[in-house]
C-alpha cells in the first residue's frame, strides 16, 4: 500500500514536470528561433558597414594631415 501510494506521487511529480517543462522549452526555442535571426542579419548588415567605417576614418586621416 505504501509503495503503491509513493509511485503514485512520483507519477503526479513527474507530470507536473513535464507540463512546467513543456511551455519553458517551447519559450526557449522561440527565442533561439529569434536570436538565429537577428544573428543572420547582423552578419549580413555588419560588412558594409565596418567598409564605411574604414573608409571614413581614411577621410578623416586624410583631412587631419591637410
Amino acid at each position: 500500500m505504501i509503495v503503491e501510494a509513493a509511485a503514485i506521487l512520483v507519477a503526479v511529480a513527474f507530470m507536473v514536470l513535464v507540463g512546467y517543462l513543456v511551455p519553458v522549452l517551447i519559450q526557449v526555442h522561440k527565442a533561439v528561433a529569434e536570436s538565429e535571426q537577428l544573428l543572420a542579419k547582423m552578419n549580413q548588415d555588419l560588412p558594409p558597414l565596418i567598409g564605411e567605417l574604414r573608409a571614413m576614418s581614411q577621410h578623416l586621416n586624410d583631412l587631419t594631415e591637410q
